[in-house]
């Protein structure tokens, strides 16, 4: 039988479980096959088909949910357990909706967070959580997140000196990145602005809509850009991401997404074990400062040679990797541009995107975010992998290279899903 990602077949799982004690407990309803709700007085456990007890009660409430996990309460917040008794979410939440499909929208102090767990089978009847992020809503807001599942924008990577040109007119925008550059849209990207969200759900998945409108001058860049990004988790183990915008006023638009992946998942080790293929002939050469010059390099005989499956901790040499490969294949056309698995698990996920370019980022490098702050790292090296699709960073300034101009009465519209597989 095929196992979904997103609405897993849940299995029975034999624990090293404690011994039952003389407690006067009360079947109270299904858990996950084979396991069921039990309460003791006002508080909630569950026990195993055999009748032992998995998880003395302890929990406020609790109730089934999905994901093969049950929903609870302890504290006061609302969380989301394993049936081995670890937290797919931790208790931190004043309430949680599912949408299906692993999506998630979890209320803190009146605000509220979008949860993809993006899960994968244990093989051991439990869940491994792939997309590394927090669990909480600070974090995300910090100067010092380095984009974790962050939507990039106005233009994804850097823009060099910060300025541009369009019809003669000088744009200078927030220099926020390394040598004066603009990174990944400015100090305020579109990664921390409040989006506006409309949800749904049909039988085959899960989708949210949102909308934001990027006011002219925000962080330099001018006209008034409506965007909108739709985000969608389907049946068939596809997570969607597709990006539209249209603008009152001649801008430059060339948006990205920043989720990291580790199929280990990304609580249990990093992705030195995984090997990513890419389908690219030449890479982008880049500055000093980290930007393309706008000269295409020949991968052969290079470590940016990715047209087979190339091991992680060999590409990476206990340092940093982050070449942007110019895609084979023609820009605006959904294709397949790159693999990663570790095929001793059997696990694997593909990249299908319309962009002409693709930054990898193995994210060794990961704790600086923080100890350069004076901030101790919530990560250890390499916690997970970076593809970004994108069109050529810096093109804006690079007259051979396509234009990301976009113009009243045009429309940016770019498309990507991950296709994963166990």
């Amino acid at each position: 039988m095929k196992q979904k990602l997103l609405r897993p077949i849940a299995t029975v799982l034999v624990l090293a479980l404690l011994a039952s004690p003389a407690l006067a407990w009360e079947k109270s309803g299904e858990y996950s096959e084979g396991m069921v709700l039990v309460t003791e007085g006002d508080k909630w456990g569950y026990a195993n088909s055999s009748g032992t007890l998995a998880i003395s009660p302890r929990f406020d409430e609790a109730e089934p949910f999905d994901l093969g996990a049950a929903l609870v309460k302890e504290n006061g917040k609302y969380g989301l357990l394993r049936q081995d008794g670890a937290w797919l979410l931790e208790p931190l939440y004043g309430s949680l909706t599912s949408l299906g499909s692993g999506i998630y929208i979890g209320e803190q102090n009146g605000a509220w967070k979008l949860l993809s767990i993006v899960p994968i089978p244990d093989g051991q009847g439990g869940l491994d959580n792939m997309s590394v992020g927090y669990d909480t809503f600070e974090p995300y807001h910090a100067r010092f997140n380095p984009w974790l599942g962050a939507l990039l924008g106005r233009t994804a990577s850097r823009v060099t000196g910060a300025r541009f040109q369009i019809d003669g007119k000088t744009y200078n925008l927030s220099a926020s990145g390394p040598a004066g550059s603009n990174m990944h849209g400015g100090f305020v990207g579109f990664d921390s602005r409040v989006w506006t969200g409309e949800a749904d759900s049909d039988a085959t998945g899960a989708t949210l809509k949102l909308t934001y409108l990027s006011p002219d001058g925000e962080e330099g860049y001018p006209g008034n850009a409506s965007v909108t990004v739709t985000y969608r988790l389907d049946d068939d183990n596809r997570f969607h991401m597709d990006w539209e915008v249209v603008t009152d006023a001649p801008t430059i638009i060339d948006m990205s997404s920043h989720v990291y992946l580790n199929l280990n998942g990304f609580k249990n080790r990093d992705i030195m074990n995984e090997y990513l293929k890419v389908n690219a002939s030449y890479y982008l050469e880049k500055d000093a400062t980290g930007t393309p010059t706008g000269n295409f390099i020949p991968v052969e005989g290079t470590v940016f040679d990715l047209r087979t499956p190339k091991l992680m901790e060999e590409l990476s040499q206990g340092a940093v990797y982050n070449p942007i490969m110019a895609l084979d294949g023609e820009g605006g056309t959904l294709r397949e541009v790159a693999e990663v698995s570790i095929p001793e698990k059997g696990r694997s996920y593909t990249l299908h995107t319309t962009a002409r370019a693709l930054q990898v980022y193995n994210a060794y490098n990961m704790a600086s975010f923080y100890t350069s702050r004076g901030l101790e790292s919530p990560f250890a090296p390499a916690p997970g992998l970076a593809i970004e699709p994108q069109n050529y960073p810096n093109a804006i300034n690079i007259p051979s290279m396509p234009s990301p101009i976009l113009r009243p009465g045009e429309t940016y519209s770019e498309r990507q899903f991950f296709a994963f597989k166990w």
